[in-house]
């Protein structure tokens, strides 16, 4: 049985009247694409309530994209693999009483998130029992936490890479010498005269 994308070749040949080539056997590489499009969102005063969205970026890899909250007072460091969040003042930062008051991570595409842990750097105590994760999703509740300046927040995020193919040029090259062949085909095939009738 035809895939879709065979199918919907099939019906452009249909039309054009010539024979259909399938996306299997397109020539070129293919290209795949690796990275991640991540949001990260202040929740606040439940797990349910966006108090803001501190933005997206699209995570490449080797880099790392920084989010701030309230004026630069507080920055998160975020990997492809790795979420750090760091005190910029020069006293303490308090994390206000709530059942959730913290961070949401969001990946948007790319990425399905296996596990996080919190690394060996961090030094807030018990700091685990604060995270938790789905497969798009890691959540930091920081509710009645002090972060210092010298406060060290690290979590490891490992995730399983969704690729996304994308057609290089010549894969397109293919398609468009294909049309324009079906094209050339069809007005042969109906003799070069006009498909317009001329009624009465």
């Amino acid at each position: 049985m035809p895939s879709c994308n065979q199918i919907a070749i099939m019906t452009i040949a249909t039309v054009l009247g010539t024979v259909a080539v399938p996306l299997s056997s397109w020539a070129g590489p293919i290209e795949v694409t690796d990275e991640d499009t991540v949001e990260v969102r202040v929740l606040y005063p439940d797990k349910n309530t966006i108090y803001a969205s501190l933005g997206d970026q699209i995570l490449e890899p080797g880099s790392t994209d920084i989010f701030a909250l309230q004026n630069a007072q507080v920055f998160f460091f975020v990997t492809e693999n790795s979420l750090q969040i760091k005190d910029n003042l020069a006293g303490p930062f308090i994390w206000g009483a709530a059942p959730f008051n913290g961070i949401q991570l969001l990946y948007q595409t790319g990425a399905n998130i296996t596990g996080v842990s919190v690394d060996s750097t961090t030094s807030l105590p018990n700091f685990g029992s604060n995270v938790s994760f789905d497969s798009s999703d890691v959540f930091v509740n920081m509710q009645g936490l002090v972060l210092q300046p010298d406060t060290v927040v690290k979590l490891n995020i490992a995730t399983d890479q969704v690729e996304t193919s994308v057609p290089e040029p010549a894969s397109w090259m293919v398609v468009a010498t294909g049309l324009i062949a079906g094209m050339i085909g069809l007005r042969r095939k109906r003799g070069g005269h006009s498909v317009v009738q001329r009624l009465g």
